[in-house]
């Protein structure tokens, strides 16, 4: 056999081998990337991959992990909560009902890749003398799993400043 007809049957023997190294680092680079994009998502190790559930602590030290105290009647804090929830594409109102001094509202929120759905309940409380202030608290949980990878204190985060910008918008 002369060498060109030996470079060709090495190069067909080859022909799929490299097919399949190319589809291997071609894996390799989607695994390594979304393991780096969920390390750039978790705030806290300790917590995200234990815990599903997240609720506003007056003692956080995110701002906006904290409940949202703001001068409107409960009422009228429930319509800016239902106009911002309305105008984001991930969130939608499940129900809602009158409670002593003020109003629970029970929202969904889907997340972005995998279309999970996490329940979160908003209280709005007014204080009781005068019917002002209002305190929004927000408690928000996932429906399976055992770790939320942050996703209910990033949902929390997202309604309490989604909520603060449409008051100052509106006032």
């Amino acid at each position: 056999m002369n060498d060109s007809k030996q470079d060709t049957l090495k190069q067909n023997r080859l022909g799929p081998l490299q097919g399949k190294r190319k589809m291997g680092w071609g894996i390799l680079a989607v695994v390594a990337t979304s393991l780096v994009w969920m390390g750039w998502l978790i705030d806290d190790w300790g917590r995200d991959w234990t815990t599903n559930t997240a609720a506003t602590d007056p003692s956080a030290k995110s701002v906006d992990m904290r409940p949202l105290v703001i001068d409107l009647p409960p009422e009228q804090l429930a319509a800016v909560v239902r106009r911002w929830v309305d105008s984001e594409a991930r969130w939608s109102i499940a129900g809602s009902e009158a409670i002593a001094g003020g109003e629970r509202l029970h929202l969904l929120h889907q997340t972005r890749l995998l279309r999970f759905t996490d329940d979160v309940h908003v209280t709005l409380i007014a204080e009781e003398a005068t019917g002002r202030p209002t305190t929004l608290s927000a408690h928000s949980q996932s429906r399976i799993g055992k770790g939320d990878l942050g996703q209910n204190p990033r949902n929390i985060k997202q309604l309490i400043a989604g909520v603060r910008a449409e008051t100052e918008r509106t006032r």
